[in-house]
């Protein structure tokens, strides 16, 4: 048994590039392989921030912490409902780190690569720079990449969304709920939540918030990493399919190092501009479901 262990962690991780033509079939290894594989790490790429919040410096105390959570949840709507998507990364895994293979030589990670964008739409120049340096084919991605309506088709058919057994771990959820619902986001935080809970249920859990209670941990997905001495397996940096991987893998890190992780009880609740960060809590080796966020709706 401990042999075939070894042997299948020996085995490479590839990245599926998922573009309109194979979209249909990789979607359908993705629903054969979510029941098994239930935790579902996710990273999108996106023409980066384009609108910056602007903070009243007058307020202070609780009206203050609250004035900034509005302007930047209205900040983080304005940025995704005004920009398209780019990529979008999943990893299946199960709680020991094991990828769906299929019977095959690899082990397997999808990255999806979307039409909608193109270069002469909005976006912050230095992230479309960055992202076309990273391998990021624009030109591609109008001519052969995946339209947001067949993805959002699929994707309410697979075995990802609407499941309680599906746990998901992400630095960023906005962008993909804007991709489920063909709609711009809530007008409000509780909405956000509430939408959120409806596709996914209470165990999403987003990284950037961990790590807020991670003693000595603080910064992007790759600095993060960096702190755990964690090392990209596959891909590369800004990719989707990538940084889907190294996000599951930052959050085993924090699951598994939990009982240092937290001072202090009660629920953290945040939306950050640029992690555009859902919230939770993170308590010892607990993971607080959203449901106990105050002004969360049960649905």
């Amino acid at each position: 048994m401990e042999k075939q262990l070894n042997d299948y962690q020996q085995k490479p991780v590839i990245i599926i590039d998922v573009w309109s033509h194979n979209l249909k079939y990789e979607f359908s290894r993705i629903g054969m392989a979510a029941p098994f594989f239930p935790f579902v790490s996710i990273d999108t790429e996106f023409p980066g921030v384009v609108i910056q919040p602007r903070i009243d410096g007058s307020k202070t105390g609780s009206s203050s912490r609250s004035s900034r959570s509005s302007i930047n949840y209205k900040t983080l709507k304005a940025n995704v409902d005004s920009l398209h998507f780019i990529q979008l990364g999943i990893t299946l895994t199960d709680f020991n780190g094991n990828f769906p293979d299929f019977g095959g030589s690899c082990r397997i990670i999808w990255q999806f690569n979307f039409k909608e964008f193109d270069v002469s739409d909005r976006h912050a120049p230095d992230s479309i720079a960055l992202l076309r340096q990273q391998g990021i084919n624009f030109e591609k991605n109008r001519k052969e990449g995946v339209d947001s309506i067949s993805f959002r088709k699929l994707l309410f058919s697979s075995s990802l969304i609407f499941y309680n057994t599906i746990r998901f771990y992400t630095y960023d959820f906005a962008y993909l709920l804007k991709i489920i619902t063909g709609q711009p986001l809530p007008n409000d935080i509780a909405g956000f939540y509430n939408l959120m809970r409806l596709y996914f249920g209470r165990r999403i859990y987003d990284v950037k918030e961990m790590i807020k209670f991670c003693d000595g941990v603080f910064g992007g997905l790759e600095r993060v990493a960096s702190i755990y001495e964690l090392k990209r397996i596959a891909g590369n940096a800004h990719c989707a399919g990538s940084d889907s991987l190294l996000t599951w893998d930052v959050f085993h890190k924090i699951f598994v190092n939990s009982k240092g992780v937290v001072k202090g009880g009660g629920c953290h609740s945040c939306i950050l501009v640029t992690g555009f960060s859902t919230g939770l809590a993170f308590l010892g080796s607990l993971i607080y479901d959203l449901c106990s966020i105050p002004g969360f709706v049960d649905i």
